[in-house]
């Protein structure tokens, strides 16, 4: 394993070991490579700011105390720019273990006055990635909480990808003026998409191009949110390159829009579980 202030890279060393790679900044997961994939399970953008000021884009950002804008303050919150610790970091038998914790200081006090401490627990082999966002409230009052793992998916071609089992689940379309819909059938992506499935634990990502199958499943939110700036807004997104919007699609495991209101001495774990399948060819 190599490391540094900014960046923490853990390697199973083994030939046929997953390779993974997490931030101190952010406590960001970077990639997920595992041996037997023809691509990373995890997209990252070749621009994306891995050690300024400026939030990653790609992998797994967390988007903590409060998911979406916030007036006078940054979008997902503070917690995906600043410095994280590794607790513990560990390999065994094919596993990758490592936990990230950050802990509330007077500058995020000036930011959102609560104290807390935050956890990201991560676990990942060749077929399965787990991953614990753990909330502790440490002060003395009720500590508001909206939140997601806002994962973004490498896919081959998204207008060959298909999302399945969002069938029948209300959504709320941000695209179109916050308006509710039903899901009909499974989602394809085929223009901008940014949309909170409601009650929504589980979903699967069908990737023909990279012949697999990604399944992803949810517990303690009470949302998964899919996003995809399509080719128009990609243009302008200064960290990404034009062409990405056809390369990821985000599946995101989420507290919101309903905030969850921890009591003092509570904590709270965002669960959430990547599985890979290849097809049989």
């Amino acid at each position: 394993m190599g490391s540094n202030r900014q960046r923490v890279q853990s390697r199973i060393t083994r030939m046929n070991g997953p390779q993974v790679s997490i931030l101190n900044k952010g406590g960001h997961i970077t990639q997920w490579q595992p041996f037997d994939q023809p691509s990373g399970v995890l997209f990252c953008s070749a621009l994306a700011d891995l050690h300024g000021p400026k939030a990653v884009r790609g992998g797994i950002p967390v988007c903590w105390p409060w998911f979406g804008p916030r007036q006078g303050h940054a979008q997902h919150g503070f917690v995906r720019t600043m410095p994280w610790q590794m607790e513990s970091y560990r390999e065994c038998e094919g596993v990758v273990y490592c936990t990230m914790v950050i802990n509330s200081s007077e500058d995020t006090f000036a930011l959102w006055p609560y104290r807390w401490k935050l956890e990201l627990k991560v676990a990942a082999s060749n077929s399965i990635m787990d991953i614990s966002l753990i909330s502790h409230n440490l002060g003395q009052s009720s500590m508001p909480v909206t939140q997601a793992l806002h994962t973004y998916f490498a896919v081959g071609d998204i207008h060959c990808a298909v999302i399945e089992g969002l069938q029948g689940k209300r959504y709320i379309d941000k695209t179109r003026a916050g308006q509710e819909f039903e899901q009909l059938g499974d989602l394809m992506i085929a223009e901008e998409t940014d949309r909170i499935y409601l009650h929504t634990r589980a979903a699967k990502l069908v990737d023909p191009v990279y012949n697999r199958e990604i399944e992803i499943v949810s517990e303690g939110g009470n949302a998964m949110v899919v996003w995809n700036p399509w080719e128009e807004k990609c243009k302008t997104i200064s960290d990404l390159n034009p062409s990405d919007y056809s390369h990821f699609v985000c599946i995101e495991s989420a507290c919101t829009p309903e905030s969850l209101d921890l009591l003092p001495g509570q904590h709270h774990e965002l669960n959430m579980r990547i599985k890979v399948n290849s097809f049989v060819k």
